[in-house]
């Protein structure tokens, strides 16, 4: 209600990945009843709110404060509609400016590279939600290797996909070789390495050269996997 539906984009997976087949197409008329959501079990109310997590992150940081403060459950009907709605503001904002997602609507991918590739190798043992948590847990920290960010930065990612129950690690049976070999499937692949949104601060993505799909290399989001790996130990990232 927050996010796929909202859409012009449609998509299947395929043997190699997620969303490997699919089409634009604009709907006529996009229909949300809230207390619909009273119907889903509670893992997977929490698994929707990765995705609203992912706009505060990367477009709001008035909604990312306002979030982290509420201490309202994920089933609280009022919190539900508040949300919901907010998502609906910000994504049809983006959608309006870029419906392709070449530019600042790239914050709609944000977390999703990684987050894909692990949701893929966990057999979707995880759910999109839960994979595209981890999937932000570890962007944060190639961005803070890569110099866009600050540990502050990293900090509110854990903290704010904590408070939503969500998960932040990358689990210990999925191997960072894997995670490699599965982003050569994405589709902003690059000849030498992935293409992904970064963030610079809560609220904002990073910008360089007028672009906001990064270059980023195997060795980085290697590291980054590593610094977010599901140990039971705190990983320092160092730039």
């Amino acid at each position: 209600q927050c996010d796929a539906a909202i859409s012009h984009k449609q998509a299947v997976n395929g043997a190699r990945g997620k969303n490997l087949v699919g089409a634009y197409y604009a709907p006529r008329r996009i229909v949300v009843d809230v207390d619909l959501l009273q119907t889903l079990d509670r893992r997977w109310l929490i698994d929707g709110f990765a995705e609203i997590v992912k706009h505060a992150l990367a477009q709001d940081p008035a909604y990312a404060a306002d979030l982290l403060a509420s201490d309202a459950d994920v089933s609280d009907p009022a919190l539900l509609a508040r949300v919901v709605a907010r998502n609906i503001e910000l994504k049809c904002a983006l959608m309006a400016t870029d419906p392709h997602e070449h530019r600042e609507a790239l914050v709609l991918q944000y977390g999703h590279p990684i987050g894909h590739a692990i949701e893929h190798l966990s057999g979707y043992r995880l759910g999109h939600g839960e994979a595209v948590a981890v999937g932000m847990a570890v962007t944060a920290r190639v961005a803070r290797l890569m110099g866009a960010c600050d540990d502050a930065t990293v900090a509110a990612h854990d903290a704010l996909l904590g408070r939503f129950g969500l998960p932040t690690r990358v689990p210990a049976d999925i191997r960072t070789a894997d995670v490699l070999a599965a982003l050569r499937y994405d589709k902003k692949r690059l000849a030498d390495g992935a293409r992904m949104p970064l963030v610079a601060e809560v609220g904002r993505l990073w910008r360089v050269d007028d672009t906001y799909a990064i270059p980023v290399s195997d060795a980085v989001v290697a590291q980054a996997i590593e610094a977010a790996r599901e140990d039971g130990a705190t990983r320092a990232v160092s730039q």
